[in-house]
């Protein structure tokens, strides 16, 4: 009877740490989703600025180095 309720008690514990892991993950992919959209957006203008300045292509790279380093 012991154990039963000591098993009963470590699944309830498994079930709540599941639902909290499942609850994380759903977080984590709407903000995954978020940075996709982002990253599109930046592709975006990224071709917009190389179009309307045709020296942003060249500049590019050394701007995020700068930005990095």
């Amino acid at each position: 009877l012991m154990k039963e309720i000591e098993l009963k008690e470590r699944i309830s514990h498994l079930e709540r740490g599941l639902r909290l892991l499942g609850d994380d993950l759903e977080g984590i992919m709407k903000i995954k989703g978020a940075i996709e959209d982002i990253k599109a957006e930046i592709k975006v203008l990224k071709i917009y600025l190389g179009r309307v300045n045709p020296d942003f292509k060249s500049q590019y790279p050394e701007i995020v180095k700068k930005l990095k380093g």
